[in-house]
Order: structure tokens, then sequence, then C-alpha cells
């Protein structure tokens, strides 16, 4: 079995590979995904449908080049995180931002449980406006 921290790291090379069948097979069926308020489709959302519809979705169509860059990750028991930075253009103003994050997974049995973000909402924000 993996362990959380090749986990992680596994989903993050299928977000840059788009691959979402490799993503849900990662996620536990009752995922809870919390996106911050004031960030580009801000909530909570359960399950995996729901994260794909309403957050994943978005930034193909709204932002060129968006990208989420990991520096390091820090595995601590059931918990992963992975501290990094988005970078992108949004089409609509054709400005660019760079935000720096923290993502804090949970895991249980091999699988995201749950995910939190922490970001500067406002440097996206600058970028739409």
């Amino acid at each position: 079995m993996k362990t959380n921290l090749e986990t992680i790291k596994e989903l993050y090379q299928n977000f840059s590979a788009k691959n979402t069948e490799a993503i849900r097979e990662l996620f536990a069926d009752d995922i809870s995904w919390k996106q911050m308020e004031g960030f580009p489709n801000g909530g909570h959302y359960i399950g995996a449908d729901a994260i794909f519809k309403n957050v994943f979705a978005g930034f193909g169509e709204n932002w060129t080049g968006w990208s989420a860059s990991i520096d390091e990750f820090v595995a601590t028991g059931d918990d992963v995180f992975a501290i990094g930075k988005y970078s992108g253009t949004y089409n609509k103003t054709q400005k660019s931002m760079e935000a720096a994050f923290i993502h804090r997974y949970r895991l249980s049995d091999g699988k995201v449980k749950q995910f939190v973000q922490y970001t500067d909402t406002q440097l996206v924000a600058n970028a739409m406006n």
C-alpha cells in the first residue's frame, strides 16, 4: 500500500496530466472539499462529481496556464500538506497572478477524505477584476 505522501504526490501528477479518472480513484466516495470563500468557486463540496463540476471545470474554462506548483510536501499522521503557488492568466482581463497556498489533505484507507485550501484570495481577485 502507498503512503499518504505518495498518494498526494500521485494526485498532483494526475492534476498536471488532467487524468480525471485517476484523480477520482484517489478520492473517497464522500470526499469533503473546502475551497476558500473569495476564491473562484469558493465553498464546500461533497463528492467527486460536485468537485469536478463546481471547482475544476472553471479553471480550464476561465484561465490560461492555470497551475498549482508544489515547493514542499509535509506529511504527519493522516494529513499531508502541499505548499506551493498558483499561477495563471485570467482570460477575460488578460491579467496574470501568482498566489502562495497551502493545501491540507486528510486521508483514510489510502483515499483523500478531506481537502482544505488556504491562500491569498485577493491576489486571484485582482487578476479577475
